[in-house]
């Protein structure tokens, strides 16, 4: 299969990076481990809990890289569809950081990192 580029859509619009560098996720247990005075241990279950990720992404322009950076910044759910990595899909939200850089020894290449949170829309 070849790749295609993922698409990020919003209210406020959408943009594609060139490439998605990254595509780990991590899910919370929410599990409770209690040690036992007399020995062993017991666990209360946390249940189902959403993904979080550091999404990493590449932009071959400043133009779409401040696009992406500024419509990220708006306070809105969005919507990764990743056709490469269909599993790594999904609705989220910023959830911390979101750092925009020049890799210097390029001619115009740009990342953009951020936090963020899966939410069901």
């Amino acid at each position: 299969m070849a790749y295609t580029q993922p698409l990020i859509t919003s209210d406020v619009g959408n943009f594609s990076p060139y490439l998605r560098l990254n595509a780990d996720l991590t899910t919370p247990t929410r599990n409770v481990i209690h040690e036992l005075l007399g020995g062993g241990v017991a666990v209360t279950f946390g249940g189902d809990t959403l993904r979080t990720n550091t999404l990493e992404m590449l932009f071959t322009s400043e133009a779409d890289s401040l696009d992406a950076y500024t419509k990220l910044n708006t306070g809105h759910i969005f919507q990764l569809t990743d056709y490469s990595k269909t599993s790594t899909s999904m609705y989220f939200v910023v959830a911390g950081n979101i750092d925009r850089n020049y890799v210097t020894d390029t001619e115009d290449t740009w990342t953009i990192s951020v936090d963020v949170q899966e939410v069901v829309p």
